[in-house]
C-alpha cells in the first residue's frame, strides 16, 4: 500500500490541493492520501483510500524453443504489449542465461509498446565452443519495470 504525504503552501481559488495519483505496477494499486492542516483554530488529518490501475508492458517470444548446430543462429521474434493503456516509454532488450561462447543481439535493440504493442528480432547465435545441450535463456525487457520470458535452445 502507497501513503502520501502532501505538503503544499499553494491552493486552488477554490482552496483546494490537486493531487495526481498514478501506480506504476500492473493492476490495481491501493494507497492512502493523508492532508494535514491547521486553520489556526482547528487542526484536521483527514484520510482519503485511493485505488487505481498503471500501465505496464507484457513480453512474449515465438518460437519458444529452437535446436542448432555449432555456429549456428536461431531466431526469435520478441513482442511487447501494452498493460492498463499505452505504454510510452522505452523498453531495453538484454538476454541472461547463455551458454558460453553465445551471443544475442536484437533488432531493434530497444522498443516503446505505445498503444498496439511492437516486436523485436532476437539472433541467438553459438559459437564452435557452445557447449551441447539445452540451455533456458531468459529474454529480459526493461523500461520502468523488468519483465522476462524463457525460451529454450538446444545446442547439438
Amino acid at each position: 500500500m502507497l501513503v502520501w504525504l502532501v505538503r503544499s503552501s499553494a491552493k486552488a481559488a477554490n482552496g483546494e490541493d490537486g493531487v495526481t495519483f498514478t501506480p506504476a505496477p500492473t493492476g490495481t494499486r491501493l494507497g492512502t492520501l493523508m492532508v494535514s492542516g491547521s486553520d489556526g483554530i482547528t487542526a484536521r488529518s483527514p484520510s482519503v483510500s485511493l485505488s487505481g490501475v498503471g500501465v505496464e508492458f507484457s513480453i512474449a517470444a515465438s518460437p519458444s524453443a529452437a535446436t542448432v548446430k555449432h555456429g549456428q543462429s536461431a531466431q526469435f521474434n520478441v513482442s511487447l504489449n501494452p498493460l492498463g493503456g499505452a505504454f510510452n516509454s522505452a523498453v531495453a532488450f538484454s538476454c541472461s542465461g547463455l551458454p558460453s561462447a553465445a551471443t544475442c543481439n536484437f533488432s531493434p535493440s530497444s522498443a516503446i509498446p505505445g498503444s498496439n504493442g511492437t516486436t523485436s528480432a532476437l539472433r541467438l547465435s553459438t559459437g564452435g565452443k557452445t557447449p551441447r545441450g539445452t540451455f533456458n535463456v531468459q529474454i529480459v525487457g526493461t523500461g520502468t519495470g523488468r519483465h522476462a520470458v524463457s525460451v529454450q535452445i538446444t545446442v547439438n
